[in-house]
């Protein structure tokens, strides 16, 4: 049986094993000249591209699937909200790229790790937190305020066809990216910290 527990291990496994991949896909096979590009930027190099999407999708029904279980843990109307909206951006930063949607693409993200770490931060202050989830946390907030000085200082984020210019990126773009993947793993593993809450409530 395909319990929650073993949905909420998929979907955060998902979260980090799919960027991984695709970047077997393009970087390791040559396909993008850079050792450490945008994880966006593995959307926009087939078969990298078909792979970012399906995986975006799957792993978006995944957390969907879990609402009503983790319901329990931020138990407000305003909660499942944020997980909703959380889960359905990340469909929209799978097929909207940011070379021909950059809007989308963008705000997309920001929903989706603001989202996510939001209604963490809330299930932990409810719960019981273990200090390797609060120092996900803060992790997360130190690395998107990091990410938030680059973007707005150096205009770091690629919106462009001239960003397709890979060997032309500034170094400040690779510690851009490098904050991306970052924040992709603590996505990632923060969700695994939730296992032992589902585990609990299975028990009940």
């Amino acid at each position: 049986m395909f319990s929650a527990v073993h949905r909420l291990t998929a979907a955060s496994l998902l979260t980090i094993l799919i960027p991984v991949l695709c970047w077997v896909l393009t970087v390791g096979m040559g396909r993008i000249p850079l050792w450490l590009p945008y994880i966006s930027d593995l959307a926009l190099v087939e078969p990298g591209a078909s792979v970012f999407q399906i995986g975006m999708l799957v792993n978006a029904l995944l957390y969907l699937s879990l609402l009503p279980h983790l319901h329990r843990l931020v138990p407000y109307v305003g909660g499942d909200v944020l997980f909703v909206l959380a889960s359905l951006s990340m469909v929209v930063v799978g097929f909207y790229d940011w070379l021909n949607h950059p809007w989308p693409h963008y705000i997309g993200a920001v929903l989706v790790f603001g989202g996510f770490s939001t209604w963490a931060l809330f299930a932990t202050l409810r719960g019981h937190p273990s200090r390797w989830r609060i120092f996900l946390l803060v992790a997360s907030g130190v690395l998107c305020v990091s990410l938030l000085i680059l973007s707005l200082s150096f205009a770091e984020m690629p919106v462009s066809e001239a960003d397709l210019h890979w060997e032309d990126r500034p170094w400040s773009m690779t510690i851009a990216a490098s904050i991306e993947w970052l924040l992709v793993l603590a996505l990632g593993l923060m969700g695994l910290s939730f296992r032992a809450d589902l585990e609990d409530q299975a028990l009940m």
